[in-house]
């Protein structure tokens, strides 16, 4: 899970302290400790979810998340739920709000309650079930990087030549390459050695591919680029 961004706004940091020793390890944590300072880390950390109090000076809870949906860069957070419906003092917020104990310390009850409802949340939040960027910058041997969009394995692709990496996705949201090949054809990726079954038999996830104009050598250059890099388990070793 430690892909997912989660903000914490407080202005009590005590609490921000106690927030982060449960979640580090499995979020990327965010923190803010006034309403202003967390719409504008909002706008530019985009978090998944947000812990929020609702009882800060300045600027409320309610009044940080009406002007999250007054943002065009923040508007696609759905409205949360009303406070009164939860069993705590933050804000649940997907892409939301949660509202937490006011005692943290003591209602070890509380705090288990919303940790699972936050795993529950992330276990149906659709970036759980694709990759967390739609693209990936593959640096090769030679120090250049290679730009491949990130696709499901069922993506059908044009009958065009280009390059394609089958990649695992690893716990912390990063990319191991399973098999780096080129070929004339994405569509069908003939020219490979290893098909699809051998590539997912080995750990592989997703398939990384570009579509290429400029010419077999080109391609073949990167290819032996890319795996003189990383030498995936499934690629025959360059001499």
């Amino acid at each position: 899970m430690g892909s997912f961004n989660v903000m914490l706004v407080d202005d009590e940091p005590i609490n921000i302290q106690v927030l982060s020793g449960i979640l580090e390890g499995d979020y990327k944590l965010i923190a803010a400790t006034s309403g202003q300072k967390a719409l504008d880390l909002a706008k530019r950390q985009k978090p998944e979810l947000i812990l929020l109090d609702m009882v800060m000076p300045e600027m409320d809870g309610l009044a940080v998340c009406r002007a999250l949906k007054a943002d065009p860069e923040t508007k696609e957070i759905p409205e949360p739920p009303h406070p009164q419906q939860l069993p705590f003092r933050h804000h649940l917020w997907q892409r939301q709000s949660l509202d937490l104990s006011p005692d943290l310390g003591d209602h070890q009850r509380h705090i288990q309650e919303w940790v699972n409802l936050i795993k529950q949340l992330f276990s149906r939040h659709p970036h759980a079930q694709r990759a967390a960027s739609p693209f990936h910058n593959w640096p090769g041997q030679s120090g250049k990087e290679y730009h491949y969009d990130i696709h499901p394995f069922e993506t059908t692709f044009r009958p065009l030549p280009g390059n394609y990496i089958y990649a695992k996705q690893l716990p912390d949201g990063d990319w191991s390459p399973i098999y780096i090949g080129q070929t004339r054809d994405l569509h069908q990726r003939l020219e490979g050695h290893v098909n699809v079954a051998d590539a997912i038999a080995n750990g592989a996830t997703h398939l990384h591919a570009h579509y290429d104009k400029v010419g077999q050598a080109a391609r073949c250059t990167e290819e032996h680029d890319l795996v003189q890099r990383w030498h995936p388990v499934c690629n025959d070793v360059f001499e």
